[in-house]
C-alpha cells in the first residue's frame, strides 16, 4: 500500500513538475527572444524615436522579469533533483526515506509555492511599472503645456520656439510612457501647433490638419479635456467648409468647453469670434465681456488684449465680418 499510494503520487509530482519546468524554460526563451530582437532594432535604427524611448523606458522591468524567470527554474531544478533523490531512498524501503516524507511534503510545497510567485511577479512588476510610468508621463505632460502657456506670453519669437521646442520634446516623452495620456497628446497638438505657425506656414488649412491627429486623440481619450474641446472649436472655425470646417461644430465644441470650465477665457473669445462669423455679433459681446473680466482677474494679459481688441471691433463703429 505505502508504495502504491506513493507510486501515484510521485506520477502526479513528477508530471506537474515536469510542465513547470518546460513552461518555464519556453517563457523565459520568449521573452530573450524578444529582448534581443527589439534591441537588435533599435541599434540598427529600425524603430521611431518614440518606441525606442518606450523600450528604454521598460528596461528595468526586463532585467526584472528575466532574473525572475531564471530564479523560477532554479528553484525547478532543485525540486526535480530533490524528488529524484527521495525516488531512490523510498524504493529502498530504508527508514530514513519513511522519516523524510513529512518534510519532503513541505519543502516541495514551499518550491511550488515559490516557483508560483516567481511566475506572478512580472505580472505585477508590470502593472507597478505602467503605474509609475503614467505618473512620470504626467509630470512630462504638465511642464509641455506649462512650455505651452509660457511659449504663447513670451515677448519675441526665439524666446516663443525655444519654449515649443522644449513643450514639444517633454510631450513626445510623455506619450512615449503613456500613450493614454491626453494631455500629452493636447500638449503636441498645441506646440506643434505653434512651431508651425512661427515657422511661417500660418494658420492655412494644410498645416492646421497636419496636427489635427493629436487632438483628436486626446479628445478620444478624454472627450471633456475643456483645453482640447476649445482647441477643436478654433479648428473647426478656421477651415474652410470644404476641409471639414463648421461654424456650428465651432459652436457646440466650446459651449461645452465653457461648460467644463467656468473660468474659460479662450473658449469664450473663440466663441465670440465664431458668433462674428456668424453675423451675430450681439452674442459675442457678453461673451467677450466676461472673458475680459476672467483674464484680468487671473493676471492672463495676452487674453485680456484679446478680448479688449475684439470688443473694440464690434463696438459701434467697428466692421463685424459677413456670416458665412
Amino acid at each position: 500500500r505505502f508504495f502504491l499510494g506513493r507510486g501515484l503520487g510521485f506520477v502526479f509530482f513528477n508530471a506537474t513538475i515536469w510542465v513547470l519546468a518546460i513552461w518555464a524554460v519556453t517563457r523565459s526563451l520568449k521573452a530573450s527572444s524578444e529582448h534581443r530582437h527589439n534591441h537588435d532594432e533599435t541599434d540598427a535604427g529600425k524603430l521611431p524615436a518614440s518606441t525606442q524611448l518606450r523600450h528604454h523606458a521598460i528596461d528595468e522591468e526586463s532585467e526584472k522579469r528575466r532574473a525572475a524567470d531564471l530564479s523560477g527554474r532554479i528553484a525547478i531544478g532543485i525540486l526535480l533533483w530533490y524528488r529524484r533523490t527521495q525516488l531512490k531512498l523510498v524504493r529502498s524501503g530504508s527508514d530514513r526515506a519513511r522519516r523524510s516524507m513529512k518534510l519532503e511534503r513541505r519543502v516541495a510545497l514551499g518550491l511550488l509555492l515559490l516557483s508560483s510567485s516567481i511566475s506572478v511577479y512580472p505580472a505585477a512588476a508590470r502593472a507597478a511599472t505602467s503605474s509609475e510610468n503614467g505618473r512620470q508621463a504626467q509630470v512630462l505632460a504638465d511642464q509641455a503645456l506649462d512650455k505651452l502657456r509660457r511659449g504663447e506670453d513670451a515677448a519675441n519669437k526665439d524666446e516663443k520656439m525655444a519654449l515649443y521646442e522644449q513643450g514639444l520634446s517633454l510631450a513626445n516623452r510623455a506619450v512615449a510612457l503613456d500613450e493614454e495620456n491626453a494631455d500629452a497628446h493636447f500638449a503636441i497638438f498645441g506646440n506643434k501647433g505653434r512651431i508651425l505657425l512661427l515657422e511661417g506656414l500660418g494658420a492655412n488649412p494644410i498645416s492646421l490638419l497636419q496636427v489635427n491627429h493629436d487632438l483628436e486623440r486626446a479628445l478620444e481619450l478624454n472627450p471633456n479635456h475643456a483645453d482640447a474641446l476649445t482647441a477643436k472649436g478654433g479648428l473647426y472655425r478656421q477651415l474652410p467648409w470644404v476641409l471639414g470646417g463648421s461654424l456650428t461644430v465651432a459652436e457646440n465644441c466650446l459651449t461645452k468647453a465653457i461648460r467644463i470650465d467656468p473660468d474659460a477665457v479662450s473658449a469664450r473669445i473663440e466663441l465670440a469670434a465664431t458668433y462674428k462669423e456668424m453675423g451675430q455679433p450681439e452674442r459675442s459681446l457678453p461673451l467677450l465681456e466676461k472673458a475680459a473680466a476672467i483674464a484680468e482677474r487671473q493676471g492672463k494679459q495676452r487674453q485680456l488684449r484679446e478680448a479688449r481688441e475684439l470688443q473694440q471691433e464690434l463696438s459701434p463703429g467697428g466692421v463685424a465680418a459677413a456670416p458665412r
